[in-house]
Parts: structure tokens; sequence; C-alpha cells
């Protein structure tokens, strides 16, 4: 198994993820054409793309969806409550937390997750002994979230937003209050006390996803990585997903 984040952050949100058997995307939150634009920028085939997973509802997960399903007449994968309010003309396969279906090669186990949407997903797909863990937008971590990301060999996790940032920073009081609430975002000490809590010998590679352009940085999430990486049982490769530019194709070990 191998996958590409092409983008995360506020803006927009999509990442590829291949197996032998075909590939899908989570989530579509650029537009079509930027998508396509960063696929190609990574030697990507959009062609072997056989769905696309929609983890919720808001616009920097799915501002690039009708136009792209469209195009690669693929189905959309994603709750029925998440469904009723995309209101589009494409084929759709449900996903319910914690039933498993199999598709394009992969199981696919989505499980809920507290956001200010109206029905989140996190996930787990798995190919043969990987494992590859998709988990943003999410405000607390619950059982749930640690029981599905513990056995991953690849996990996506979302680290928002650097509390004294978000403090001092430009956000409205409303805002700074749903980022920092259990509806909304999880901070950088959140997302390593969640890492070093699934860091067994299994985990071979971190992504940091969803950053804030605003309440924090990838220098600060590194200087954290280092200061809390020594208490790790086991120590992962880390990559930084951005906004604008896509990560390499990174590929879990068999």
């Amino acid at each position: 198994m191998r996958f590409c984040v092409l983008a995360s952050g506020s803006h927009g949100n999509a990442t590829y993820v291949e197996d032998t058997d075909g590939a899908l995307l989570i989530d579509c939150g650029i537009t079509a054409r930027q998508c396509m634009q960063r696929m190609q920028e990574r030697n990507i085939d959009p062609a072997t793309i056989k769905g696309i997973i929609i983890t919720h509802e808001h616009n920097d997960h799915i501002k690039g969806l009708p136009l792209l399903a469209a195009r690669l007449k693929i189905p959309v994968l994603t709750s029925p409550k998440t469904w009723a309010k995309l209101n589009l003309k494409a084929e759709f396969i449900s996903l319910r937390s914690e039933l498993e279906i199999e598709f394009a090669g992969f199981k696919l186990r989505p499980f809920n997750i507290t956001h200010d949407a109206c029905d989140p997903l996190a996930l787990v797909l798995a190919s043969g002994k990987q494992q590859l863990g998709y988990c943003t937008d999410l405000g607390e971590i619950t059982s749930s979230v640690y029981d599905n990301l513990k056995n991953c060999s690849g996990v996506i996790i979302e680290s928002n937003h650097q509390p004294a940032l978000l403090a001092r920073g430009p956000y409205p009081a409303w805002l700074k209050s749903r980022v920092a609430s259990p509806q909304g975002h999880l901070s950088n000490q959140e997302a390593m006390d969640l890492l070093e809590s699934i860091c067994t010998s299994n985990l071979q590679t971190v992504v940091a996803a969803h950053l804030s352009q605003v309440n924090n940085s990838p220098a600060l999430l590194r200087d954290l990585w280092q200061e809390r990486i020594n208490k790790f049982i086991h120590k992962p490769d880390l990559y930084i997903a951005g906004q604008d530019t896509p990560l390499p194709i990174i590929q879990l070990p068999a």
C-alpha cells in the first residue's frame, strides 16, 4: 500500500491511497483541477481511482467533489447522513461506523469522531497486513479513536494548532472556542499524546495533517516531536502535510 497527501489544511484536503487492485481518494476539498494537477506532479494516474471517500460535509473536504466524481465516473463513499447533505448526482456507497466493507481491494473500517459536522468519520484502510489510519477533524481522542488506530502501520493524524498561538491569535473569540472545543480540532499536544499511546513496533509512518496556517507551523510541530519522541516506545518516520504542495508518495512496509 502506498499513499500521497495531495493537500491538507483549512483550505482543502485530499489524500490518494493505492494498492494492487486500485486506488481511493479520501476527501476532495481542493478543486478538481488542482487535484488532477497534484496527482500529475506525483505521476499518479487518476484512472486508478475507484471511488471517493468523504469524511464529512465541510467545504474544505468536498469543494472539488461534484466535478471530479462526474469526470472520473466513480462512486462516493460516505455516511447516509453526510450523503443527504451533499445533494450529488453520483453513485452512493454507504459507510457506517464500525461496519467493515470491502471496496477496491481494501477493507474499509469507518468509525465516528467528534467534530461539528452531521456525521463525521475517520477510517482505517487495510490490505493484507498493512493498515493505514486516517483521522482528521476531531476535537477529542475517544476510546474508539485509540482502538481503531492502535494496530496501524501508518497514520494520518490531525495536528491542527498550538494552544498558545490560538489563544493570542487573530481569530474571534467564538472561532477560538470552536477550534479548541471537543467538536473542533486536535492540538499539537493532543496529537502527540495519541501518537505516544499507539506507537508500537507496528507503526512505521506518521503524517501530521490539517495544520492551521495561522495557529501552527511545521517548525513548532517538529520541535514538539523532538521533545516527545524519546518517550515513544518506537520511533516512526514523521511527515508534515501542507496546504499547497503534495507530499511525496509514501510506501508502507509490507
